[in-house]
């Protein structure tokens, strides 16, 4: 059974390998790279796991999504949301619809919440139409924003305004 919610600090390794597989399966999708994180700490992984929501099936990891709450005084009412993830056997399951649906709702609790932003590579078009199906609008482009391989891709900037 799928099931969306975050997981225990101690299972910290599983969200490493999620991670890591991630990077180096879809590196377009990602600022980060498989190299830079797997150089992590054992501590920051434990860290990161805490602001992770994931898609489980029976309790396996599948995929995941971050987001963050801008804690600045002035930002707080901007959430993000960024590292959406889920393994390429378990796609055109809705599975990334269902993390995005969790990741909203639980941003939508945090009353001073009123905009959510992202960024996707531009060559991600799958995940841009499922942005899109949320209500996230293309607010700008940010042209060279990642270079891969010696090439470089544009980054669409999208948000949502609650």
């Amino acid at each position: 059974m799928l099931q969306i919610k975050k997981l225990p600090p101690e299972r910290w390794r599983e969200f490493k390998a999620l991670r890591l597989e991630a990077l180096q399966n879809d590196p377009l999708a990602f600022g980060s790279s498989y190299e830079e994180e797997i150089k992590f700490t054992d501590k920051t992984w434990k860290e990161r796991i805490k602001n992770t929501l994931f898609a489980t099936l029976n309790d396996n990891p599948v995929g995941m999504i971050v987001f963050l709450i801008n804690p600045r005084k002035k930002l707080n009412h901007v959430a993000e949301i960024f590292g959406v993830y889920v393994r390429e056997e378990h796609r055109d399951k809705k599975i990334g619809t269902q993390l995005i649906e969790s990741a909203i709702n639980l941003i939508r609790k945090s009353k001073s919440v009123i905009k959510i932003k992202l960024t996707v590579t531009s060559v991600q078009d799958a995940a841009i139409k499922l942005y899109s199906s949320f209500g996230f609008e293309t607010v700008g482009r940010l042209s060279k924003e990642l270079k891969y391989e010696n090439k470089f891709y544009d980054g669409i900037i999208m948000e949502k305004i609650l």
